[in-house]
């Protein structure tokens, strides 16, 4: 549901301060997925799987991209 509201607030205009705190939520969320993501390679020895390391690549590339909009 948050991120039906974000993709709203990228058509619709919103004050900045409201696509502000939007924004860095959405790539908090995403840093906290790649960190667990990254977790989950680590200790259940997942990093055979090519499957588990391109979801985090594609998790991390997006985690770096919403925050340097962001900061």
């Amino acid at each position: 549901m948050f991120f039906l509201a974000a993709g709203v607030c990228a058509i619709v205009r919103v004050p900045d301060h409201i696509l502000f705190t939007i924004w860095t939520a959405v790539a908090v969320i995403f840093v906290l997925s790649a960190l667990l993501t990254l977790s989950g390679i680590i200790f259940a020895q997942l990093y055979r799987e090519m499957e588990a390391i391109s979801i985090f690549v594609l998790q991390a590339g997006l985690s770096i991209f919403l925050l340097t909009m962001v900061l």
